[in-house]
């Protein structure tokens, strides 16, 4: 067990000591990223592709009330529906329910794949499994890592090949 974890506290050890340009942010519901990529299909027709996009903090535009009622935030303590794991979730089924409507949502297959920069909260595992209530034949791809190591040189050996898209861009790196 990894010393910061065996006492509790969130702070990475004295061995993360190489901090990355622009990462060094402690995970917040600001600096938390995912990835997300697609490819949704309707009664076996190609629907939609998204290939790649990052999702940040926020409640998106022009969200039917519905789809906010599908896609619940769980609320302890504080407000969690701009958790970037929603807003990307808010905006495929709403970029699905355009296509084919809500009673088509049961006939879509495919693919959802999301890589989130920090492990996600209760919340955002319950909106999680909110989506695939209502998409059941989508399958749903999950991986994350924790920012407690990620932020800092030496715990990027380990992290999800999806991680260097989120580095790429919240560093600055791509065009």
């Amino acid at each position: 067990m990894e010393e910061e974890e065996a006492s509790g506290s969130h702070e990475p050890s004295e061995r993360f000591k190489t901090t990355i340009r622009g990462s060094a942010r402690a995970p917040s519901t600001e600096s938390v990223v995912a990835w997300f990529s697609s490819k949704i299909y309707y009664k076996e027709e190609l629907l939609l592709v998204e290939p790649g996009r990052l999702f940040y903090w926020g409640v998106p535009n022009g969200i039917d009330e519905r789809l906010h009622k599908m896609l619940m935030p769980v609320f302890s303590h504080i407000h969690r529906d701009d958790h970037c794991e929603r807003a990307c979730l808010l905006h495929h089924a709403r970029a699905i329910v355009r296509r084919c409507g809500y009673d088509g949502m049961a006939d879509c297959s495919g693919y959802v794949r999301m890589y989130v920069s920090h492990f996600p909260c209760i919340s955002c595992v319950a909106v999680i499994c909110q989506f695939i209530r209502f998409f059941p034949s989508v399958r749903f791809e999950l991986d994350y890592d924790n920012m407690w190591r990620t932020r800092f040189e030496e715990g990027r050996q380990t992290a999800a090949p999806e991680a260097q898209n989120v580095f790429d861009v919240t560093e600055g790196r791509a065009d």
